[in-house]
């Protein structure tokens, strides 16, 4: 934040299809955050677009370590079966 002049810094993490590692590289810069020194308030992880409403594994690991999670129905972007 020091480095961002105060402001919130935003990484967005894309993957051209599922299943390529898109979860476990959001796993990994927040676990490096929080090792680095950063409070869970400090933090966010936002889904913006799901078609999985099952929790998953980055779900899991927010919610053990009080960093905010928004996905499913809160996501700004949800494609329901059949879509």
């Amino acid at each position: 934040v020091e480095l961002a002049g105060g402001r919130c810094v935003r990484l967005f993490v894309a993957g051209a299809v599922t299943h390529v590692g898109k979860t476990t590289v959001c796993l990994s810069i927040l676990a490096a955050l929080r090792g680095a020194g950063f409070s869970a308030a400090d933090l966010a992880y936002v889904k913006p677009a799901t078609q999985c409403e099952a929790p998953d594994l980055l779900k899991m690991w927010c919610e053990t370590e009080g960093v905010e999670y928004v996905s499913g129905e809160q996501a700004p972007l949800v494609f329901y079966q059949g879509f």
